[in-house]
């Protein structure tokens, strides 16, 4: 179940191993990735957020589906196309963070852990504001 908290990280990380590729994109195709990625890092935000506040963050699973499947559509152009594939994939296989934060409840360690999804957070949110930054 922890995992989830890695891959997420492992995605994050490898978008900004991407940000050259990435930052070749018009800027309108530009915006609309750091969009996605401010919503990503919404999402684990609140994650975070509420299982600190020892609540579940409903909802938030379907967001993430929800961005992890649109995240390869947007990279596909100047990022390899399999590579594109294989982050959205990687996504899509931590969406439970629902379950995470069940899991992370009852966790008398859990800080580590929400420190890495705050980390990965920053990093999406981060990334977010690089593309917006060079046109």
């Amino acid at each position: 179940m922890l995992d989830i908290v890695e891959n997420i990280l492992k995605v994050a990380k490898s978008l900004f191993d991407l940000a050259g590729d990435i930052g070749k994109e018009s800027q309108q195709k530009k915006e609309k990735i750091a969009t996605l990625l401010e919503q990503i890092s919404d999402c684990l935000a609140a994650t975070s957020a509420a299982v600190r506040q020892g609540g579940i963050p409903h909802g938030e699973c379907g967001k993430l589906i929800t961005y992890a499947d649109e995240l390869p559509r947007l990279l596909t152009g100047h990022v390899d196309a399999a590579k594109a594939q294989a982050l959205g994939d990687l996504l899509r296989s931590s969406y439970a963070v629902e379950r995470l934060a069940g899991a992370l409840a009852s966790m008398s360690d859990r800080e580590p852990h929400l420190a890495k999804l705050d980390e990965a957070s920053g990093k999406f949110r981060a990334m977010a504001q690089l593309l917006r930054a060079n046109p």
